[in-house]
């Protein structure tokens, strides 16, 4: 098979993972705390055929696919249960199996126990992995997570961070799962905002062009790889001849 068809197939591939990645930002556009998913592109030097004239065979392919953690805009609700983060940490939560999550969402609720959920249902963690327990009827969120509640106690809402967030795997919707060799830890000085809300730190627009300048080499991918196929089948055909 000609290594150009295989240049062109291997372009199409990565343009159709990056469209994945690109339609997941935009479907997540309205997602409180969203952070957007990057695609970074790397060009593969065809071994077997480079010479010292530079002439092998690029192929390309996805080298990594990122989270971009820069701020979004907080935007005041007067909500009492709209939590936005401002700068470095995340939420800790607690699906219904006991599998733990980092997000950034903080338009939460409370059940039926007062227990702190996040939109999704998940519970929302305190120190030692407690559900946070917010009894009362009106309570006050300081920077630092503090909740003074009716009662006269003080209930606090951590937020967590990591040496290397590059470790966190996505999970879709503004879930993230902790890597093994970054563990979580407690952000020193956390600055928790009462009645605000994060948005996500994606861009609309500059999603769109990012989809139609991928949609176009995708498309430009899939006509090099019917040139080469009819090539492939005239080639077939001379050497039939005779």
């Amino acid at each position: 098979m000609s290594s150009g068809l295989y240049s062109a197939l291997s372009a199409a591939k990565s343009r159709l993972a990056m469209m994945d990645t690109i339609t997941e930002n935009l479907a997540n556009v309205n997602t409180a705390g969203f952070k957007k998913g990057q695609s970074v592109f790397a060009a593969v030097l065809d071994g077997q055929s480079a010479t010292t004239a530079a002439k092998g065979i690029n192929f390309t392919k996805i080298r990594g696919q990122f989270s971009d953690f820069s701020q979004g805009t907080l935007t005041q609700t007067g909500m009492p249960l709209d939590l936005g983060i401002n700068g470095e940490g995340f939420f800790k939560v607690r699906d219904a199996g006991g599998n733990l999550y980092y997000t950034r969402q903080g338009n939460m609720h409370r059940d039926a126990q007062f227990n702190l959920r996040a939109l999704n249902g998940m519970q929302v963690l305190g120190a030692g992995d407690k559900p946070i327990n917010l009894p009362g009827t009106d309570f006050a969120v300081d920077v630092e997570g503090n909740v003074a509640l009716d009662n006269g106690s003080v209930e606090n809402i951590p937020i967590y961070t990591f040496d290397d967030k590059a470790t966190l795997e996505r999970r879709g919707g503004g879930l993230f799962v902790a890597g093994e060799d970054s563990p979580a830890k407690p952000v020193e000085r956390p600055q928790i905002l009462q009645g605000h809300l994060e948005a996500a730190n994606v861009q609309s627009m500059e999603e769109v062009v990012l989809m139609m300048e991928s949609l176009r080499i995708f498309e430009a991918g899939q006509k090099a790889i019917k040139t080469y196929d009819t090539l492939a089948s005239k080639a077939d055909e001379l050497g039939s001849v005779g």
